[in-house]
């Protein structure tokens, strides 16, 4: 199998990307995840109107917080944001 910018492995038979790996947000230390504590975890930073959000999400337990300029926020005022960006 030929692949293309990352190798890939195979698990039986089965072709699969690298788990995919996240250092520091935005120069900083990495944070780690406030339910079990590993630090596999993925941040999205989108705009929405004039706010940054950020929405983390860990690899290892499924948890997935948001925050708006460094303080967290629940996901029905995330979704106000955007539907007010519309």
């Amino acid at each position: 199998m030929e692949s293309v910018g990352l190798p890939m492995s195979t698990e039986r038979g089965h072709a699969r990307a690298p788990p995919a790996t996240a250092g520091p947000f935005q120069g900083g230390p990495a944070i780690p995840c406030p339910t079990c504590a590993k630090r596999n975890l993925i941040a999205i930073a989108v705009t929405i109107g004039e706010h940054q959000v950020t929405m983390h999400s860990c690899s290892h337990c499924g948890a997935r917080w948001w925050e708006r300029e460094g303080q967290r926020v629940e996901l029905p005022k995330v979704l106000e944001l955007a539907a007010g960006n519309r």
